[in-house]
């Protein structure tokens, strides 16, 4: 072989190198950015992992919340149909009143009402029992129920059992002087002093002077 045919030669070979330098440098390229792409994938299934690991503990939480929600419900209504028993049976004794409040929540709506169960079994609405004096007697002790559950110990009642008889105001003056003894303190609005006559209490006279349209304080006495 001359030398122009190993010119010749040398010259293929030598494209040929530069044509397969020009591939490893590509191929090196591709290889760099798919290892670029491989961490990245890494880190998006690493994070995948840790949103399914996340969403996981929120559905714990979740359910967690809503059992407990509905125990704490629970509880309260439990609570609320207890005390209020116990003041029906103080006032009508012979009924044997049992509680019974039903809640529900839809679309986003929360609803309650509340029955009674008689010693027969019978189940009626407050305002078909007993009067007036029963629907103010359950007002009262929903109230007083809520006070004990909020930790409030302030209770403002205007004219609250009007519709009770003498015999009944006795009975429900015992429920206002357990009150007192807890450290409640009561601002009542009456007529009369018959509920409360009894109890330790500040007596404020109020009389209204219809000349000047407006109320003054008569006098003020603690018994």
């Amino acid at each position: 072989m001359n030398y122009y045919d190993l010119r010749k030669s040398y010259n293929i070979l030598n494209r040929k190198l530069g044509t397969l330098k020009g591939d490893l440098k590509v191929i090196e390229q591709n290889n760099k950015e798919f290892n670029n792409i491989k961490i990245n994938y890494d880190k998006v299934v690493q994070m995948e992992k840790d949103a399914e690991d996340y969403m996981d503990t929120l559905k714990i939480i979740y359910e967690r919340g809503v059992i407990e929600g509905n125990e704490y419900k629970k509880r309260r209504i439990d609570f609320l149909e207890k005390y209020i028993g116990e003041n029906l049976a103080e006032i009508f004794p012979d009924e044997e009143f049992q509680c019974k409040i039903n809640y529900e929540k839809k679309n986003g709506k929360a609803k309650a009402s509340l029955s009674l169960i008689d010693r027969n079994g019978e189940e009626r609405l407050p305002r078909m029992s007993e009067g007036k004096l029963c629907r103010q007697l359950v007002s009262y002790s929903a109230c007083i129920a809520m006070c004990e559950c909020t930790d409030n110990k302030k209770l403002y009642m205007d004219e609250a059992f009007y519709a009770s008889s003498p015999e009944n105001l006795a009975k429900i003056s015992g429920l206002l002087k357990r009150l007192i003894n807890e450290d409640f303190q009561i601002i009542l609005i009456a007529q009369t002093d018959d509920i409360y006559k009894d109890i330790p209490h500040r007596e404020i006279t109020l009389e209204k002077d219809l000349l000047e349209n407006k109320v003054n304080i008569v006098s003020i006495i603690d018994y």
